[in-house]
């Protein structure tokens, strides 16, 4: 009796934590869903705010660059940008400086990442138009010893986009 007992108590144990487990797995779905809600609503917010932006994000691929350790990420939408700094949890999230500037085309957002993780958030960059970094931020806003080890790669990618760059993106880095 003592060991059909304890088998039944494993059992019931077993099953509670399992329906933990589940209940905790459909809370983070609904947490993710809500992000996503609210990420998409802070979206069409911004664009309405700020009309263009998303033209600005479009046409941003000229600035994407890699090598064998990293790569330089355009955001294609207001989403993907809002998406990076809640990630980061930066100073993007909250503050339409960044959307105004670059809908007035003064600097953009781009996304360093590591080549062997390109969808994982690594480092957010401000760049004027012609490429200049104005701030690297990685995450809670912070510059760590690791960026080190991909300023050769940034001065790389701005000596090849000084070369794609036109007439019209000289001019914006004139003025910003």
């Amino acid at each position: 009796k003592g060991l059909e007992a304890g088998l039944a108590e494993g059992k019931a144990k077993g099953l509670a934590e399992g329906k933990a487990e589940g209940e905790k797995k459909a809370n983070l779905k609904i947490a993710q869903k809500m992000l996503e809600k609210k990420m998409d609503i802070k979206a069409e917010e911004i664009a309405e705010k700020f009309p263009g932006i998303e033209n600005v994000c479009e046409n941003l691929r000229k600035y994407e660059y890699s090598d064998h350790t990293f790569q330089i990420v355009a955001p294609r939408k207001i989403k993907d940008i809002l998406e990076e700094g809640e990630e980061l949890q930066h100073c993007i999230i909250g503050k339409d400086t960044y959307f105004a500037r670059m809908v007035k085309q003064e600097s953009y957002l781009l996304f360093l990442r590591k080549k062997n993780a390109p969808q994982k958030p690594y480092y957010t960059l401000e760049v004027e138009p012609d490429g200049t970094v104005r701030q690297k931020r990685t995450y809670f806003n912070r510059q760590n010893p690791d960026i080190k080890q991909a300023e050769k790669f940034l001065l790389r990618w701005q000596k090849q986009l000084s070369r794609k760059l036109n007439k019209e993106d000289k001019m914006l880095s004139i003025k910003s």
